[in-house]
């Protein structure tokens, strides 16, 4: 019991690290995306 608890523990781990990992590189992504959106408006108006 005791080792299943402990094996599902430590899937549950994993999966929200990997979930935390994604978030991050989707924001990252998101945010590098807006900033070179907004970087060739600029450059356009100019």
């Amino acid at each position: 019991m005791l080792l299943h608890l402990n094996k599902s523990f430590n899937q549950f781990v994993f999966c929200s690290h990997y979930n935390y990992v994604y978030a991050t590189i989707t924001i990252f992504s998101y945010n590098y995306n807006l900033k070179r959106r907004l970087f060739f408006l600029k450059a356009k108006q100019t």
